[in-house]
Order: structure tokens, then C-alpha cells, then sequence
């Protein structure tokens, strides 16, 4: 955490890693303890604040809508994914047990989208 910013603040929501605090548009967002260790995994991934890519007001189509369930087992804050994840629009479902697998799912899907083959590896 000391290598990225200790506060975002970006279109109304404002992050507080220091307090473990969130608020949007000055209204505090009650996080359970895991909650709030997703959303700090996931702000930091590669170290990097990714706020300008997620909360920056995107095209965001509903046919790339993806659902997330991790398991009760999971610890993603140091790398341990395990869970659900499905591509809404088309209802398919896959277990994950590594970040790669949640990554080879997505491109899979999005690629079809496109019509194309997915990259081989």
C-alpha cells in the first residue's frame, strides 16, 4: 500500500485506504472487514491506483457484465481465489482457483463476443 496513493478520490467516490473508509458523495459505505480487502486487492493490483480505468464514467455495455462469488476460503489480498464467476448476459458459469483462471474466462468470453478464436498460450 505505501507505494500507491493513500486516498482516490474520483467522480463523487472517495477511497480512504489509511481509515478504511469509503464514502460517495459524502455519505459513508459501511464495509465488512473482507469487503474492504477486495476492494483494496483489487485498487492495488500491479500497484497501481486503477481508478481512471474503473470509476472514470467508461462505456460500460451490459453484454460485458461479469459476476464474481468467492468462496468462503478465498483470500485474494494474498493471492488465494477461489469462487464462482459468470458472464451474465449469457448465464455460463465456471469455478475459478487462481486469478489466471478468472482471466482465461473473461478473454474467452469477450473474444467470442468478437467472433475470433482466443489467443493460444
Amino acid at each position: 500500500m505505501d507505494d500507491i496513493a493513500k486516498q482516490i478520490d474520483t467522480s463523487g467516490l472517495r477511497l480512504d485506504f489509511r481509515n478504511q473508509r469509503v464514502e460517495r458523495r459524502g455519505q459513508i459505505i459501511e464495509l465488512r472487514p473482507k469487503s474492504w480487502q477486495l476492494l483494496e486487492y483489487l485498487v492495488v493490483k500491479n500497484h497501481q491506483p486503477q481508478q481512471e480505468q474503473l470509476l472514470a464514467g467508461e462505456n460500460l455495455p451490459s453484454h460485458r457484465t461479469f459476476l464474481l462469488r468467492f468462496s468462503s476460503s478465498a483470500q485474494p489480498q494474498v493471492g488465494i481465489c477461489r469462487g464462482r464467476i459468470e458472464h451474465i448476459p449469457s448465464g455460463r458459469t465456471v469455478r475459478f482457483s487462481s486469478q489466471e483462471n478468472i482471466d482465461d474466462f473473461v478473454q474467452e468470453m469477450l473474444t467470442a463476443e468478437n467472433g475470433q478464436q482466443p489467443a493460444a498460450d
